[in-house]
């Protein structure tokens, strides 16, 4: 892969990643640090179900079956993570001005998914990197026009904004939970969605794998991410004012 080729797709793959980290976390060494422990919980994770997909010998080999513990081990460990912070409010008085920062919930949210993110991000690309380590262009299997590594840039890029999105939704649902003493409630709405579209967006790369197009694979994705991203707006209650009137 040409010098070009690879820091185009570094760069589409992690200019995202790069500005939120340059333009809001950086800001502020607790959002820092939340960042990086909220990473260091997705390893957590990801060894977790390497572990118990391991000792499953009859579906090692299975990629659902990978993506089925997965998926589970990570919101698992989104929700460990929660935890800890709801200890920190308190104890290190998290939710206060530090530096240029005054640090909300809401950014605890985005540190926290930039974490969970940019693991995904390094995890993904990284084999990508390895598969195209010689000189010539590797094609995509869906699509052989394409170069394989500006397919898997952009499927980076995508899982990257989805685990910032799944931390919104995911953190929004607990907070309300944790308000009215657990239950079940009309905000556990959020959670669910965090959930299954963890699923679906993760089923959805198996095409690749069954000989499917990269538009079968990318088109649903991006759909996807559109839904969830809505989702997160009126969860967050954002709305747009005209004249003094909210929509949306």
């Amino acid at each position: 892969m040409g010098m070009m080729v690879l820091f185009g797709c570094m760069f589409l793959a992690f200019s995202l990643p790069a500005a939120i980290f340059w333009f809001v976390v950086r800001k502020s060494a607790k959002l820092v640090i939340i960042m990086y422990t909220s990473a260091f919980m997705w390893v957590l994770a990801a060894v977790s179900s390497a572990i118990v997909w391991n000792i499953v010998i009859p579906l090692k080999d299975a990629r659902w079956w990978a993506v089925f513990l997965a998926v589970p081990f990570q919101e698992l460990f989104r929700w460990l993570f929660w935890k800890l912070i709801k200890k920190a409010e308190v104890g290190l008085n998290l939710l206060s001005k530090d530096g240029e920062v005054t640090i909300t919930r809401e950014l605890v949210s985005l540190a926290a998914g930039l974490g969970f993110g940019c693991m995904t991000a390094v995890m993904q690309f990284n084999m990508v990197l390895d598969a195209n380590d010689g000189p010539g262009s590797l094609p995509s299997p869906g699509c052989s026009s394409v170069n394989f590594a500006v397919i898997s840039a952009l499927l980076t890029l995508v899982f990257f904004t989805f685990n910032i999105f799944w931390t919104f939704l995911a953190y929004q649902s607990f907070e309300a939970r944790s308000r009215r003493g657990g239950g079940v409630g009309k905000s556990d709405w959020m959670f669910v969605t965090a959930v299954l579209s963890h699923y679906v967006a993760s089923y959805i790369t198996l095409n690749n794998d069954e000989g499917g197009t990269c538009q079968a694979t990318l088109v649903p994705e991006f759909l996807l991410l559109l839904f969830v991203g809505l989702c997160v707006w009126f969860a967050l209650g954002v709305r747009i004012k005209v004249n003094g009137k909210h929509y949306l």
